[in-house]
């Protein structure tokens, strides 16, 4: 039988091989294989009802647009949203490029209808993703781009 602290140093080993192995098993998106591994690139092709495709061309969780404006009864920063797409199943990220503004694609459902968007107007889209660690599911936002209404 070994002496203890070979023992203590044995197991302190494997725990740390095994936690490693589960986290990274874990860290691989198993909610949509293939997934992105950090921020996506977005790009936008004008007209009355934007495109929006980014790349990689990964799953998202959301595809929201807003518009910021200051409210003049507090001169504060406000945000106003004007369409929001999630994934048909919550626990997935099944929003894949290209999104037309105001389309809901066969994997999504509209949570906030398309408002109409105003020719020279600033907006802004947020793609948002769902991420497994472990048991924990976290959203993070994917990409980020601010554009102008043509």
């Amino acid at each position: 039988m070994p002496p203890p602290m070979i023992h203590q140093r044995s197991c302190l080993a494997l725990a740390t091989v095994l936690c490693s192995t589960v986290w990274l098993g874990c860290a691989s998106d198993i909610l949509d294989p293939g997934g992105c591994a950090g921020e996506v690139s977005l790009t936008i092709q004008g007209g009355p009802a934007p495109e929006f495709s980014w790349t990689p061309p990964c799953g998202v969780l959301e595809l929201g647009v807003t518009q910021q404006y200051v409210d003049p009864s507090c001169q504060c920063l406000m945000g106003r949203v004007l369409w929001v797409l999630e994934s048909r199943d919550a626990d997935r990220n099944q929003l894949e490029p290209s999104i037309r503004y105001g389309q809901t694609p066969t994997v999504g459902r509209t949570t906030h209808a398309a408002e109409p968007l105003t020719s020279g107007e600033e907006y802004e889209v947020v793609l948002t993703r769902l991420n497994l660690q472990g048991t924990v599911r976290t959203r993070h936002t994917a990409g980020r781009l601010t554009f102008t209404a043509p």
